[in-house]
């Protein structure tokens, strides 16, 4: 488990995260929701200890865990070193456990990533295609925990299905995930709980059915579309 106790984040005078206090469980899948702005990224990368919080500490239950995060963005100069799909999947070839997570992959998708698609270079591929490509390089390394942020940006329902297929496939092999999202329709696929961010926590511990998920697009509006079974 990983306990969260109350962490506050300032930046230029300004109330990033206000007294965030929240216990997220092995094994499961947690979404933390709210709009832009909201303190989702910053809340991931606290946990990540990739920025220090002002007050507050981040707890985990063992100290040998691993993770691989996937952040919400990947900016690239213009003069980025050229470099292949492949290349780029196997960057940390040592830490590489895929084999699961590639049979899970429709035919298409596959083979675009795989075959005749693996010496593209990733500087040619669309936004969704690269975005498709961060989400496989993070859920193909060996980890406990998996942290990502908004990892559906730029999809469309068709990779959405199956990243949530991929999401329920590491739950069920006793992976954690932890995911910072504003996309209804990809939560109501996967998540077990869910966790309402605006600075504050207004709501946590949510179920993922269709009544309750409705119930906070309606009290604390962040959402995109509605809801679609």
């Amino acid at each position: 488990m990983i306990y969260l106790e109350k962490i506050n984040l300032i930046k230029q005078k300004n109330n990033i995260l206000d007294d965030i206090s929240i216990t997220f469980q092995e094994k499961q899948i947690t979404s933390i929701i709210g709009p832009n702005g909201g303190g989702k990224s910053s809340l991931l990368k606290i946990i990540m200890s990739l920025i220090k919080p002002n007050s507050g500490t981040v707890i985990f239950s063992r100290k040998d865990i691993n993770i691989s995060y996937m952040p919400q963005k990947l900016t690239m100069q213009s003069n980025f070193m050229p470099i292949s799909v492949s290349d780029f999947l196997n960057i940390y070839t040592n830490k590489i456990d895929c084999n699961d997570i590639i049979n899970l992959l429709p035919p298409k998708v596959y083979s675009f990533f795989f075959e005749y698609g693996q010496d593209k270079q990733i500087n040619t591929l669309s936004h969704g295609q690269f975005q498709f490509l961060l989400l496989l390089r993070c859920l193909m390394r060996k980890a406990d925990l998996f942290i990502l942020d908004e990892p559906e940006s730029f999809l469309d329902i068709k990779h959405k299905n199956i990243v949530a297929q991929l999401f329920n496939h590491l739950k069920n092999i006793g992976k954690t995930i932890i995911i910072a999202s504003h996309d209804l329709y990809v939560i109501a696929k996967y998540t077990d709980n869910v966790i309402c961010l605006n600075k504050k926590i207004h709501c946590k511990n949510i179920s993922k059915n269709k009544q309750d998920i409705k119930k906070i697009n309606d009290d604390f509006i962040l959402f995109d579309h509605d809801y679609h079974e």
